[in-house]
């Protein structure tokens, strides 16, 4: 029987945030949930996916969630430390130019 996997959003300043553990399907909707609470989409929001440790394509659909978000909202989103497996998977759904958006480089 395998472990249950987490993820946690930490606020790190007023509209930084940085997510640690999994971007999977059995944490999705657990993120998503957090940051409702958390952001305030009418605000540029950056997020910080360098401390996750695995992602599958319920992370994709989380991050393209909250991209959805903060354009609905008319705000800016800036995401750093994006997994490589993240674009990976962007890249076979034919999303990684969208990805590149709001992807901030070192």
């Amino acid at each position: 029987m395998g472990s249950v996997s987490e993820a946690t959003i930490f606020r790190e300043g007023a509209f930084h945030f940085r997510v640690e553990g999994d971007l999977t399907f059995s944490t999705a909707r657990s993120l998503l949930a957090q940051s409702q609470e958390l952001f305030n989409p009418s605000q540029g929001i950056s997020i910080d996916l360098s401390h996750t440790k695995r992602t599958d394509s319920a992370g994709l659909a989380l991050l393209l969630e909250w991209m959805k978000c903060a354009q609905d909202h008319g705000a800016s989103l800036e995401v750093s430390g994006m997994p490589q497996a993240l674009i990976a998977i962007a890249g076979l759904c034919n999303l990684e130019d969208l990805l590149l958006t709001v992807t901030k480089t070192p």
